[in-house]
């Protein structure tokens, strides 16, 4: 249960604090019957440990009390409230899931079927590589190309390993649904495929059997943002800026910045951006910034407009939101 009554995070009401404030927060809770999920682990080995997941879209709500046969890989998950979800187990490298829908009662007869871990392939292409430079001597320059990336599952992350020219594998990905992340040094991702799909407009990989290679475009050079912000009076005069980009890209940039103690202004400059418009906040460092996180960034108000353009710098300035 969340404030408000929500159900997820997504559903929740935020509570707005400023700065030496104090908020009265009062909750409410109504008891609900909870369910038991039953089932098998198919390509279950004998005395190895599984892990589960129950995630009610990109949030994990696992109950505490999951118990597996380590002769049979039959399970039974308890304390699950009503709600559709999708249940992940993992053993080793292998790993399956499968949706289930809770509703009156216990949910019975669910297989989880464990695929071995699979290798996902990936290429990365350069355009506007400046003059003398070509695009092999850039991706060694570069100590492993302009841009990497990355897989993410809940705390799991997976990154690649570069061979030439570009080319990139991620191996041992266990199979399930990635939110796919790319960082770019010097540049930007004006596309990222994997077969049909944008992944910038759908950031959502799901990795099996017969995944498609990924293929990234990348541009070099960008835009620059130079964010003066004015120093907190704690956390010794350091600070995080976030840029939030108000378009289908490669995910929100977190910066880090920080100064001695005393120092009126901190000064951030975050380069390579993708054209477009941005929402820039200044946070206090030392707080836990899920910036891939949609449910997240909804609750951030306040932040400061900046329109960024290839080749140019733009100077802003922020204060520390608490």
């Amino acid at each position: 249960m969340y404030f408000g009554g929500g159900q997820t995070l997504e559903a929740a009401t935020p509570l707005q604090l400023g700065a030496g404030a104090e908020v009265e927060a009062n909750f409410s809770l109504k008891l609900q019957p909870s369910h038991k999920i039953r089932g098998a682990l198919e390509g279950f080995v004998a005395h190895q440990s599984a892990v589960f997941e129950l995630m009610a879209g990109e949030e994990d709500v696992s109950p505490s009390r999951v118990t597996v046969n380590s002769e049979t890989g039959r399970f039974e998950i308890q304390d699950v409230l009503p709600g559709a979800y999708v249940l992940r187990a993992t053993q080793g490298q292998a790993s399956g899931g499968t949706a289930v829908t809770v509703a009156g009662g216990d949910v019975s007869g669910v297989t989880v079927t464990l695929e071995p871990a699979v290798e996902v392939k990936g290429n990365t292409r350069f355009t506007n590589v400046p003059p003398g430079e070509t695009p092999e001597v850039l991706h060694e320059r570069l100590s492993g190309g302009l841009c990497q990336a990355v897989l993410h599952r809940g705390e799991k992350t997976v990154m690649p390993q570069y061979g030439e020219d570009g080319a990139f594998t991620i191996s041992n990905v266990p199979p399930g649904r990635y939110r796919v992340t790319v960082q770019c040094f010097g540049g930007y991702a004006n596309s990222v495929t994997a077969g049909r799909q944008d992944l910038l407009a759908e950031p959502f990989l799901t990795v099996g059997a017969g995944t498609p290679a990924m293929e990234i475009v990348a541009t070099h050079g960008g835009g620059t943002v130079q964010a003066t912000v004015a120093a907190p009076d704690t956390d010794g005069g350091n600070a995080q800026v976030l840029l939030v980009p108000n378009f289908a890209s490669t995910g929100p940039v977190l910066e880090q910045v920080g100064g001695a103690e005393g120092v009126r202004e901190l000064v951030c400059g975050i380069g390579g951006l993708a054209p477009g418009v941005y929402t820039a906040y200044a946070l206090p460092m030392g707080v836990d910034v899920p910036f891939r996180d949609a449910a997240f960034l909804a609750t951030l108000t306040g932040g400061v407009t900046v329109q960024v353009e290839d080749q140019t710098e733009k100077q802003i300035r922020l204060e520390v939101r608490r």
